[in-house]
């Protein structure tokens, strides 16, 4: 912005390098809770709680998908702090970006994805020769907080967990509606909250 210095290359570098580190952090604490949700489906199948199954499979899903999302965007920084490094020794391009710099701290400051990713673009367009796509499918953040996951995708990964652990789903899903992911999760007791056995390492089937 006018009358406001420019932040210096080496300063937008570290911050890119560090808030990379942190969504690296994020994605794995989406593939624990990606993990405790499936736990969380095999109990439900058990007590033959279908629409608790559905919302924990939306979960798990969403979780994927959200922890795929951080990588991904982990990486776009990592593709842009090694071009800044290079500017950074070569000055090349100091010039030719003015604002830009500056949109990408003021994006990293506010730590929103969303923003984060359109400023990583526009950084991107400054290199003819980036070594990172610029065609970064648009809406794929949108997609982890869907209001509602394809329920084709939910039934499947509830038939997944129920056959690996030897549980009957039967025609439980024969009948069952959509489960938004807007509702609530169903409240358990302190007893059933106790029986709730410790997170399984369940192999995620492709795609969740």
């Amino acid at each position: 912005t006018m009358g406001n210095k420019q932040p210096a290359l080496e300063d937008t570098l570290i911050d890119l390098k560090l808030n990379s580190k942190m969504l690296e952090r994020s994605s794995k604490k989406c593939e624990k809770n990606r993990k405790t949700q499936l736990a969380k489906v095999k109990k439900a199948i058990a007590d033959r709680d279908l629409d608790g199954a559905k919302i924990y499979a939306e979960n798990a899903i969403r979780e994927r998908r959200t922890g795929l999302n951080y990588l991904k965007l982990a990486s776009r920084l990592d593709a842009v702090a090694a071009r800044i490094d290079t500017a950074v020794r070569t000055q090349a391009i100091a010039n030719t970006m003015p604002g830009v710099v500056s949109a990408i701290n003021k994006a990293l400051v506010s730590m929103d994805v969303e923003s984060i990713s359109k400023t990583m673009t526009k950084f991107e367009e400054q290199f003819e020769n980036l070594d990172v796509t610029s065609s970064y499918l648009e809406g794929s953040l949108n997609s982890t907080t869907a209001s509602q996951m394809p329920e084709d995708q939910v039934d499947d990964l509830i038939r997944q967990v129920a056959d690996e652990h030897s549980l009957e789903v039967g025609a439980m899903l024969d009948d069952a509606g959509t489960v938004s992911l807007n509702a609530p999760l169903r409240t358990k007791t302190a007893t059933e909250e106790n029986s709730i056995p410790e997170p399984l390492s369940i192999p995620a089937a492709p795609g969740y």
